[in-house]
C-alpha cells in the first residue's frame, strides 16, 4: 500500500508530537478492523505499508480511518490548510514469497535511497525498521481519544466560567493528557515468507537487508536536522512519475495470469453495474467488491423536462 500527499508536498514532515499521534492512529485502527500490519514507513510526502486484510471492506475501512485521522493531525500539528492527501491509496497484491521479500527491502530502503539519512534506522519519522531490526514484535502507541478530550475541555471551560464568577484570581489547572490518552500497542506480524524464522532470525535478516541498503547508497545525505527543518509546503524538484504495476511478483507467468483474471473481473463487474442501473436488486456482482455509488435509478413515469417547463409556462410561473 502506498499513499501520497497532495501535490507531493511535505505535509507529513516528522516531529515527536506527530510521530506519537500517527502511531496511536495506526494502533487504534488495528484494534478496530481485521487487518494485520507487517512493516511500514512514513516519509514526509508519502507512506508505505505491507498489510494483510480479511477482505476489501476491512482494508478500505482501515485506510479510511488512518488517512482521515492523520489528515486531522497534520492540519493541527503541522499547520497544513485544506487537502492533505493527493488521491486514493495505491493498493497492490503481492503474489509470491520472493516478491514479499523484495517489497520488504524496498520499504526498508526509504529515507536512505533518497539520500535523506545515512541509514533507514536514522529516519526521524514513523517507521517499523528500528523495531524489526531489534527483534521487537510489538510497538507501543497511545491513541488520543478526541471525543473524550473535547468533553473534558467543555467541562473545563464551564468550570473556568464558574470559578471566575466566584474566585476571579483562582488558577484553572490544564487537562492532564492521562485522562484522554489510551494505550494501544500493536503487533508487527511477520510476513508469510518469514514465518518459519524465529524472532532473532527475522531481526538478523532485517539487519542484513539494512546493511545492504546502506552499502548500495553511499555518499552525502541531507541529515536529520535538515529533514526536520524543511517547510511542510515544499514540493520535490523532480517528483517520481512511474506507472505502478497491477501486482507484485517475480514470475512473469503469474503477472500475466493475474492481468487476465483482473480483466475478466472488470468485465463482470461492469456487466453487473449495467444491470444494477436498470434494476438494483437484479444484479449479481463478483465477490469482495463495493457496489457502484453513482448509479442513478429514475422514477418510472417521470414527465420529461420539456413537458414540465411547458406546463409551468402555461401557468404563468416562468417569465
Amino acid at each position: 500500500m502506498m499513499m501520497r500527499t497532495n501535490a507531493e508536498r511535505l505535509h507529513l514532515r516528522p516531529s515527536a508530537a506527530l510521530n506519537a499521534v500517527i502511531l496511536g492512529i495506526i494502533g487504534r485502527a488495528l484494534e478496530k478492523y481485521p487487518v494485520l500490519i507487517h512493516a511500514f514507513v512514513i516519509l514526509s510526502n508519502h507512506w508505505h505499508a505491507l498489510l494483510t486484510a480479511t477482505d476489501a471492506k476491512a482494508q478500505a475501512d482501515f485506510l479510511r480511518y488512518v488517512h482521515g485521522n492523520i489528515a486531522k493531525a497534520v492540519q493541527d500539528l503541522n499547520g497544513v490548510k485544506g487537502k492533505v492527501w493527493q488521491q486514493r491509496a495505491s493498493v497492490l497484491p503481492i503474489l509470491d514469497l520472493e516478491a514479499q521479500r523484495e517489497r520488504l527491502r524496498y520499504l526498508l530502503s526509504h529515507g536512505t535511497k533518497e539520500h535523506l539519512v545515512a541509514s533507514p534506522l536514522l529516519w526521524p519519522g514513523v517507521t517499523s525498521a528500528r523495531a524489526m531490526a531489534a527483534g521487537e514484535t510489538e510497538i507501543y502507541a497511545e491513541w488520543e481519544n478526541r471525543t473524550k478530550r473535547s468533553s473534558l475541555e467543555r467541562a473545563a471551560r464551564r468550570a473556568r466560567a464558574r470559578s471566575r464568577s466566584n474566585e476571579p484570581n483562582e488558577p484553572i489547572e490544564p487537562i492532564n493528557p492521562v485522562h484522554y490518552m489510551e494505550p494501544c500497542p500493536f503487533v508487527l506480524t511477520p510476513l508469510p515468507v518469514q514465518k518459519h524464522l524465529t524472532v532473532p532470525e527475522r531481526a538478523a535478516e532485517v539487519r542484513g537487508i539494512i546493511a545492504e541498503i546502506v552499502a548500495a547508497h553511499p555518499g552525502r545525505c541531507m541529515g536529520v536536522r535538515k529533514v526536520l527543518a524543511q517547510s511542510v509546503m515544499t514540493r520535490p524538484v523532480k517528483p517520481k512519475r512511474t506507472r505502478a504495476p497491477y501486482c507484485h511478483t517475480r514470475h512473469p507467468h503469474l503477472y500475466k495470469r493475474y492481468c487476465e483474471l483482473r480483466d475478466l473481473f472488470i468485465i463482470e463487474y461492469r456487466k453487473a453495474a449495467l444491470r444494477h442501473g436498470i434494476r438494483p436488486t437484479a444484479a449479481s456482482f463478483p465477490v469482495d467488491v463495493f457496489l457502484p455509488t453513482t448509479v442513478f435509478v429514475a422514477v418510472p413515469g417521470t414527465p420529461h423536462l420539456d413537458a414540465m417547463i411547458h406546463d409551468v409556462t402555461a401557468l404563468g410561473r416562468v417569465t
